[in-house]
């Protein structure tokens, strides 16, 4: 007898933070409105071709509301008063941000296919950097920033919406728009996220979807009910001084979720994710209060929760009983069933199928769920595996926003009469459950622990200044009218959100940094203001600096294997290194003049990359009587020596690099000096600091060193590096 389907249950998280600034009412980035046109609405819109494909949604209310504001024409932000302004209008400082700001997203998909808007970031090139930015902003002409304005807007667009005859034409025209065709794709943008709300309201009132819902603002609910459970996983963990239990807020902030979705889907949620897939026995519970009938978290915190290895050393199942199987979690408040996610297919679409062909991906995927079924034989019928993962910001990363490789997973799962697409909520109520358990690890999905979002010097500068904030109002609430009570409740809890704490751990990395840390401490800046008091200093002073080192504008945010030429060879090669600046050393009184304006660094799995761009070029005379040196302090004290070799060729200038011991590393120099160093010969490790700065000589005299008071300090990252730089759950 043929085994039972295998009943296979998708669950596609969305979330953005609140972007809204209370002190401006400016959205201080544009991800909410270019996701929504080109995943929320997508990956809704798509489930029209695949009638038999069932899936969960989870929207995060704070995202919901915000869709809303744009709709409405409440919501602005900077990308989008830029792209509406007349290209002839725009004034020097606004096309620099231009520059700066409009080529979002990642480029190899984004840019890379659209010939005009790849020439666009290429003729952008010489701007990359702020000390070049004024001289050579000149070359781009009206036309250039119209055309950037439209491809900024654009390629954003989804495939499902890219059917639109406008959308289609744009595509088709690629380069010399006109000031109305720009206005109608702006006007056209606000009319796909006017159909987002409905579209899933839609598809859930026919049964095609469920949808689940999170707190309302995206906090990790553990840390909001108790720092100390940090603990747990991580004993050595260093915690704010000041931290409170924080229960009430994360009640409130559970409540609020739920009345949002009351008032958007009429019915009341029965599924909650739980940011981060982070929980705890107090976070469970207050989820249980607000009348939670299932949530699904990580397959390592059960692993932890039943002390059972799940899978073994070669990645198979070895407990697929208790992986495939809901859990029903008991308390004093009730219970609620717990799923737990198949982590490695969830990471294979998350982080390995993008760089695949969908073809390849679709296949190795079926033939994963045809083992799973081969493996579980009979008890398909009592098993569901559950896919949850981040529904929005890999499809940035596969080719054509995903849709080759989603339309055809949905098309082959649609034909394979063994498999069974369900709903979360059909999961729980068709399916065995595998034990009772009345404690759950407190964990989240990154590393079996919380450490991502607590424990930092950036972490816990920050919860300590949301800490010193709650108590200020909690002093004064009693004072304040309602309207004003209820405005910084919001500002408080939009504060207590997951994103801004991840991107206070070093390990995280975004051009965006500097804007999360501006809006996170201007919601508590709001705070202060609203109730008359004086505003902390520390809130007026950047966290995302603390540990950093002065002049370093970016940390690297992709790994990078450059060709060494002494040329930057594409626009590319450079873009995702870290950066450092050295007129920003101007601050700390360094001279103005200088010979290293900038350093770039990077690494793939075997090189430490570095760029220098002089002042003096590398083809002059001059260049060629300096010596630099690059010195590093961690994780062992090297000094590598690099200098012209002669005869120089004037196509390439070959370099000597020298060291003791003996080294491998290369060099070239022509419009810009690049190197490479292996990294097993300076015993870099993964997750491992490296600390080095750059020094010129001239006849044994040290003319300059950069940075000049501290060093330039980066982490060697891991193998999921990549990853983890964009995707949260």
């Amino acid at each position: 007898m043929a085994n039972p389907p295998l009943r296979l249950a998708f669950l596609w998280h969305m979330h953005q933070p609140r972007y809204c600034d209370p002190r401006t009412g400016v959205y201080a980035l544009p991800w909410v409105r270019l996701h929504g046109v080109k995943d929320y609405y997508d990956m809704a819109a798509r489930l029209d071709d695949f009638p038999r494909v069932k899936v969960t949604f989870n929207l995060v209310p704070c995202l919901i509301e915000q869709i809303d504001d744009y709709v409405k024409g409440s919501a602005i932000d900077r990308h989008l008063e830029l792209s509406r302004k007349p290209a002839s209008d725009l004034d020097q400082t606004e096309k620099i941000w231009m520059v700066q700001h409009f080529f979002l997203g990642n480029w190899k998909t984004m840019v890379e296919p659209y010939p005009r808007f790849c020439s666009l970031f290429e003729k952008c090139g010489a701007l990359e950097t702020n000390y070049k930015l004024e001289s050579t902003i000149k070359a781009l002409k009206a036309q250039d920033l119209l055309d950037l304005q439209v491809w900024s807007n654009l390629a954003w667009i989804g495939p499902a919406a890219s059917r639109d005859p406008l959308i289609s034409e744009l595509h088709r025209r690629q380069r010399n728009f006109s000031e109305s065709m720009k206005q109608a794709l702006l006007e056209k943008q606000i009319e796909i996220l006017g159909r987002i709300i409905p579209k899933y309201k839609q598809l859930k009132q026919s049964q095609r979807i469920e949808v689940s819902t999170s707190p309302y603002f995206h906090p990790i609910l553990p840390l909001l009910c108790d720092p100390e459970i940090a603990r747990v996983a991580s004993p050595e963990i260093e915690l704010p001084l000041n931290h409170l239990k924080l229960t009430e807020d994360a009640l409130r902030q559970t409540q609020s979720a739920r009345r949002l979705y009351r008032m958007v889907f009429g019915d009341d949620p029965r599924g909650f994710w739980p940011p981060e897939a982070a929980v705890s026995r107090e976070a469970i519970e207050i989820l249980l209060s607000c009348g939670a009938g299932w949530i699904a978290t990580d397959e390592s915190v059960l692993e932890k929760t039943v002390g059972e290895q799940i899978r073994r050393s070669d990645g198979g199942l070895a407990r697929p009983d208790l992986l495939y199987r809901p859990h029903l979690f008991k308390c004093e408040k009730g219970e609620v069933k717990i799923l737990f996610r198949d982590r490695l297919l969830s990471d294979l679409i998350s982080f390995q199928y993008p760089s695949w062909t969908s073809r390849e991906a679709v296949e190795d995927f079926m033939a994963r769920l045809e083992s799973i079924r081969s493996e579980l034989g009979k008890e398909c019928a009592d098993s569901v595996v559950v896919l949850a993962l981040d529904g929005e910001n890999c499809w940035e990363f596969y080719d054509k926003g995903g849709d080759p490789f989603l339309s055809t997973l949905y098309s082959q799962i649609e034909k394979a009469d063994w498999i069974e697409t369900v709903t979360l909520s059909d999961a729980v109520d068709s399916t065995k459950v595998a034990m009772t358990i009345e404690d759950i690890y407190p964990a989240s999905w990154i590393n079996n622990s919380l450490d991502t979002w607590i424990g930092g010097k950036g972490h816990n500068t920050a919860w300590s200044l949301l800490y010193e904030a709650r108590l200020a109002f909690e002093k004064k609430k009693e004072g304040l009218p309602s309207d004003t009570c209820e405005k910084l409740w919001e500002a408080i809890s939009a504060a207590e959100g997951s994103d801004w704490f991840w991107w206070y751990d070093p390990r995280h990395v975004s051009r965006e940094n500097p804007e999360y840390d501006a809006l996170f401490r201007s919601f508590l800046r709001y705070v202060y203001e609203a109730i008359g008091d004086h505003v902390p200093h520390r809130i007026l002073s950047p966290i995302i600096h603390l540990g950093r080192s002065s002049g370093v504008v970016f940390e690297p945010a992709a790994m990078i294997s450059p060709k060494l030429d002494g040329r930057v060879t594409t626009f590319y090669e450079w873009k995702l290194a870290g950066l450092y600046e050295s007129f920003r050393d101007s601050a700390k009184g360094v001279p103005s003049a200088r010979i290293i304006d900038a350093i770039y660094f990077g690494f793939d799995k075997r090189n430490l990359y570095l760029r220098i761009d002089t002042s003096i070029s590398p083809q002059s005379q001059d260049f060629a009587s300096l010596r630099f040196r690059i010195e590093f302090e961690e994780p062992i004290h090297r000094v590598y020596e690099f200098y012209a070799e002669e005869p120089r060729d004037p196509r390439r200038i070959q370099l000597k690099v020298v060291s003791d011991p003996i080294t491998s590393a290369i060099g070239a120099a022509l419009e810009v000096t690049e190197l490479a160093i292996p990294l097993e010969e300076i015993q870099v490790t993964p997750s491992k600091p490296i600390s080095f700065r750059v020094a010129v000589r001239q006849d044994q005299k040290v003319l300059e060193r950069r940075p000049m008071y501290d060093l330039i300090t980066t982490v060697i990252p891991g193998e999921d590096f990549e990853a983890e730089q964009w995707t949260t759950l």
